[in-house]
């Protein structure tokens, strides 16, 4: 297994978003997640704010028309009222925009690993499950150079 200086665990927005970033600036990635797919089972409604469709430069023939009320609701249907003077939430496309995310991550050389379970993490090693077998790979993060590197590079 060829090492990385970080292994991203979750391969959501953020977490593609982030995975995409840090690669593009030459940092090695591990893009784990435990889904077969990034759209399977996807657990966001797709209503997006201004700061993400403006941060993570979301494509606007992917996103609706602007909204300025809506109401949310959680699992246990309690419901969250949000109105904005102007236009702050959007309806995005989100299997199109995490298979894009995904395609850029894969072109920025993120090594993607599907069907994976992270499953812990210390000083040297992570722990990882796939295909029903658990593994500590201290191979998967080069420790050495990767936080003075990982230090320069998000500062810039």
């Amino acid at each position: 297994m060829n090492k990385v200086d970080v292994a991203v665990v979750g391969a959501g927005l953020a977490g593609l978003h982030c995975a995409r970033s840090l690669a593009a600036k030459g940092v090695r990635v591990a893009l784990i997640d435990r889904k077969a797919s990034v759209t399977e089972a996807i657990q966001t409604t797709g209503i997006v704010v201004r700061k993400t469709w403006e941060d993570f430069r979301i494509p606007s023939d992917q996103l609706g028309a602007g909204i300025r009320e809506v109401t949310l609701y959680s699992p246990a249907r309690r419901t969250l009222h949000l109105t904005a003077g102007r236009d702050e939430f959007r309806l995005a496309r989100m299997p199109w925009l995490l298979l894009d995310l995904l395609e850029q991550c894969a072109l920025a050389g993120v090594r993607w690993m599907p069907s994976t379970r992270f499953v812990s993490a210390d000083e040297d090693a992570i722990t990882i499950e796939r295909r029903g077998r658990r593994a500590a790979r201290s191979a998967l993060l080069s420790r050495s150079t990767a936080r003075a590197r990982l230090h320069r590079l998000v500062r810039r």
